[in-house]
């Protein structure tokens, strides 16, 4: 039995509704916007809240949709189950852990877990499943990847944060993929200009950025940062998302954030987008290094980037994490396409997304 099959066999797989709903009520951790909207999805589906607790004091001894909030302490001996809703699940869990708490969920990514993934339980017995973690596992060059991995996937199966490892370098700055002076960069999933301004960091003004943001206010705004910053030479903001072929499209929009809009057939927003290959070919350039954070649209834009991975063979940081099976099927494709990648994983948040598959050909590491 390999070390995965080892780990997966020990960690508990809890189907998010049949925990809820087996509680005469809950306690939601978390007072802000996450826990509104968890109340919400809760409530849709009558499952009670006894109170809310939260670790801003100013909080406490007002209400919530007429419910307390309370300190943490407060959940110690009510014996309900917690439900964490909140961006910092990772140190709330363990923060629940030193109180002796350990009847607790993460719903802090409600839509992950109550409006996506309905199928959750039963896509983690799934062979597939078994067999795509496996065949990732076996592709990661060093321990501290496959460690995120097994955090990764054990956190997803029992909706427990403590299980996440945190990578110890800033997320697109892994030591052996990143970008270096003189590099041109293909930024996929630029929002507003966040990545763009890191890349320009790092290769120091020497290089080119291609910034790519298809929704047109965040392309408004990454247009003024690079206006404002007198950084017009070196990055370029272009209108366009990236897909595997070039064509018109369509994006839907995220109520829940201008960062997580993505590309659909059935968008209310029509827009371009552009194949990697195409627009390389169009400017006459080699590739160093390509990013990608583009809302589950990654793997149909490396489809369309496949010349580029032959010819350039760039440095590569692909977010992996926004549909479930992307974690395997996304370093498969690029080693199809390329045997000659070497594959490493990072994870930059205290939740189940921001992780990010690091590529980079074996002679340049």
């Amino acid at each position: 039995m390999s070390d995965l099959n080892r780990i997966l066999e020990a960690t508990p797989l809890v189907n998010p509704l049949t925990y809820l709903e087996s509680a005469p009520k809950v306690i939601v951790f978390g007072a802000g916007g996450t826990g509104r909207a968890v109340y919400s999805e809760l409530t849709k589906r009558s499952i009670g809240v006894a109170f809310f607790v939260d670790n801003d004091a100013s909080k406490h001894g007002s209400q919530l949709f007429g419910l307390d909030i309370n300190p943490p302490t407060a959940a110690v001996d009510a014996k309900f189950p917690i439900v964490i809703a909140s961006d910092w699940e990772k140190d709330i869990a363990n923060q629940l852990i030193s109180l002796g708490i350990k009847n607790y969920i993460s719903l802090g990514y409600v839509g992950w877990t109550l409006n996506i993934e309905l199928s959750h339980h039963r896509f983690f017995l799934d062979e597939i499943f078994l067999k795509g973690a496996q065949d990732v596992c076996d592709l990661l060059e060093d321990d501290a990847s496959k460690n995120v991995l097994y955090g990764i996937l054990r956190s997803r199966m029992s909706l427990d944060p403590a299980y996440l490892d945190v990578s110890d370098y800033p997320q697109y700055q892994h030591r052996g993929v990143h970008a270096i002076p003189g590099d041109v960069v293909i930024d996929g999933g630029a929002w507003i200009g966040d990545t763009a301004n890191l890349f320009y960091q790092s290769i120091g003004g020497q290089g080119k950025i291609y910034s790519f943001e298809p929704e047109p206010a965040n392309y408004e705004a990454l247009s003024r940062s690079i206006d404002e910053s007198v950084r017009s030479d070196v990055i370029t903001a272009i209108n366009s998302g990236l897909w595997s072929s070039t064509t018109a499209s369509s994006l839907s929009r995220s109520t829940t954030g201008s960062a997580q809009h993505r590309i659909s057939e059935n968008g209310d927003q029509e827009i371009k987008v552009v194949s990697i290959d195409d627009f390389r070919r169009q400017h006459r350039i080699s590739i160093d290094l390509i990013k990608m954070d583009i809302e589950g649209a990654e793997l149909a834009a490396l489809q369309g980037a496949s010349e580029t991975l032959r010819a350039d063979c760039p440095k590569l940081q692909i977010c992996v994490y926004h549909k479930p099976a992307d974690i395997w099927m996304i370093p498969q494709y690029i080693k199809r396409i390329n045997p000659r990648y070497r594959f490493f994983l990072g994870h930059h948040s205290q939740t189940v997304y921001e992780t990010v598959l690091y590529a980079i050909p074996a002679d340049d590491y």
